[in-house]
């Protein structure tokens, strides 16, 4: 079986010096406003079904997963303006 004649050269174009705490605190950023969105999108959810203004929004021409999905995106925009803020 011949050897290989391919040299692999590693090059580290914007991370020369290998620094992942640069990457790190803004991959957290990004979790957390992920985690927040949902959570805070469940909590309204739920509070919605407690006061009976989701069987307004079921009996709209729209889905559930329409919904939820509203509240997730609407809920990601507050929390990242605020984060950006």
């Amino acid at each position: 079986m011949p050897l290989s004649t391919v040299n692999l050269d590693v090059r580290i174009a914007f991370n020369p010096n290998v620094t992942t705490a640069w990457f790190s605190s803004v991959m957290g950023i990004i979790n957390n406003v992920t985690m927040l969105a949902i959570i805070m999108s469940g909590a309204a959810i739920i509070r919605e079904r407690e006061h009976g203004a989701m069987d307004h929004l079921l009996s709209m021409p729209l889905t559930p997963f329409e919904i939820a999905t509203s509240k997730v995106w609407a809920n990601g925009l507050v929390i990242t303006v605020a984060v950006g803020v």
